[in-house]
């Protein structure tokens, strides 16, 4: 769904009609917009023999801010990896994404609070574009 816009500040005219009216600036501090999402994701592989007998479980809260009058959404998350692929793992994002033009488009930054996985655990930029039809 996309915003509705409506401007921040209108300026209308007061006074009875007899009267010269006089101009009065009224402003809203927020724009209207799609409301905030939030919510958890939770994932869970059970111990098998290619994860050396070990389980492993994910979980994350995501949250998703739409920003006024603009097609783009603001997103974060943080989530904690326990088992096989990590030991307490912690990570988080926060990205940038959008619908341009009929393409979903975006950007997010990731990291992570594992130093100890040498390249793999750095902090990075994740870039995305997509076109359904």
């Amino acid at each position: 769904m996309a915003a509705r816009c409506r401007p921040a500040c209108s300026t209308k005219l007061v006074g009875k009609p007899v009267e010269k009216g006089r101009r009065e600036r009224s402003c809203r501090p927020f724009l209207v917009a799609d409301p905030p999402g939030i919510g958890p994701s939770d994932g869970r592989f059970p111990a098998q023999g290619n994860l050396d007998g070990r389980s492993n479980r994910y979980a994350a809260l995501d949250v998703s801010l739409p920003l006024p009058c603009t097609p783009l959404t603001l997103s974060g998350a943080l989530g904690i990896e326990d088992g096989a692929f990590g030991d307490r793992k912690r990570d988080w994002s926060l990205g940038l994404s959008g619908e341009i033009a009929g393409f979903a488009l975006g950007a997010s930054y990731v990291d992570t609070a594992r130093a100890d996985a040498g390249r793999l655990g750095r902090a990075g930029l994740a870039l995305f574009a997509g076109r359904s039809f």
